[in-house]
C-alpha cells in the first residue's frame, strides 16, 4: 500500500474521472468474464497471485466453465465437508458464504467482485435501463 505522501490526493478523483471517461467511449464490453477480469484489469500488486482456491470461488459464483484441475479441487473439498455446492442443484449460485480461516482471502475474493461488478457497471451504455 502507497504511503501517504506517495498519493496524490489532488488529483485522486480527477483521475478516476478520466478512468471513467475512457471506459465510456471505449467498446461496450460487459461479457468479460471474471477470470479475464483478475487476470487482465486488476494489478494486485508485485508477485501477489490469487490461489487456485480463490478463482475457484470466483469462477463458481459467476458460472464460469471449471478446469480439470478445478473440479479435482472441488471433488476434495466435497470429500472433506468443505463445500456443500452441488452443479447440478445449483448451476450459479446468487449466494456465497465463506467459512475460511484467518489470512486466507475473504477481503480479497470479496474486493474483486465489488470490483467487477463495478467495471461491469461502468462499461454497460445504459444501466438504469438494465437494472430497471
Amino acid at each position: 500500500m502507497p504511503n501517504k505522501s506517495e498519493l496524490d490526493l489532488q488529483n485522486i478523483f480527477f483521475d478516476f474521472g478520466q478512468d471513467l471517461q475512457e471506459l465510456e467511449h471505449s467498446e461496450a464490453d460487459t461479457s468479460i468474464s471474471i477470470v479475464d477480469f483478475v487476470r487482465r484489469e486488476v494489478d494486485l500488486g508485485a508477485g501477489f497471485k490469487l490461489t487456485q482456491g480463490q478463482m475457484l470461488i470466483l469462477k463458481i459464483l459467476y458460472g464460469v466453465d471449471l478446469t480439470e484441475s478445478d473440479s479435482t479441487l472441488l471433488d476434495y473439498w466435497r470429500t472433506e465437508d468443505k463445500t456443500t455446492w452441488n452443479r447440478k442443484k445449483v448451476p450459479s449460485p446468487q449466494v456465497l458464504v465463506l467459512e475460511c480461516g484467518r489470512r486466507s482471502g475473504k477481503t480479497t475474493v470479496c474486493s474483486l467482485i465489488a470490483a467487477y461488478e463495478f467495471y461491469c457497471l461502468c462499461k454497460n451504455p445504459n444501466p438504469q435501463e438494465y437494472y430497471e
